[in-house]
């Protein structure tokens, strides 16, 4: 949703989100769909923070809603990505094994990578590895300081 504009630290959205006691995923799907509906047409998506604010209070329901939408690489977290990578590089089953959890602030700005191994790392230093060194690392066996 921060990539389509809605920023989650301003204190309207907060308190919106806050009060919000039903349909919070309705409400999220229905300012995505209206994104995709002014892009389809070649408009700006102008005042999402107000939409969305809008949408939670007014109980909105998407009026057309396709999952795969969420595929889009605009919607997923740096987190989200670094996970999708490492099964390129590495394989589902050995990132599953070494890859415990993702840790992410809730606008997806900052995320650490836990590791079987007990290790963890703040992905801000992970783009300053490459692919090899990070499994390495996530092994176990890499003491390079990053």
């Amino acid at each position: 949703m921060t990539t389509i504009g809605v920023d989650f630290l301003n204190s309207e959205v907060e308190e919106a989100i806050y009060y919000c006691s039903q349909d919070l995923e309705d409400a999220f799907r229905t300012t995505i769909s209206y994104w995709y509906w002014k892009k389809s047409n070649g408009e700006d998506f102008d005042a999402p923070n107000n939409f969305l604010i809008k949408a939670l209070k007014d109980n909105w329901h998407p009026y057309k809603w396709d999952d795969k939408w969420m595929e889009n690489q605009m919607f997923k977290s740096k987190g989200m990505k670094l996970w999708d990578e490492a099964e390129v590089h590495w394989g589902k089953d050995k990132r599953n094994y070494l890859v415990v959890d993702i840790q992410e602030t809730i606008i997806g700005t900052r995320a650490t990578i836990i590791f079987r191994s007990g290790r963890s790392i703040d992905l801000r230093k992970v783009s300053r590895m490459t692919w090899e060194e990070l499994l390495e690392y996530a092994e176990g066996g890499y003491r390079k300081l990053c």
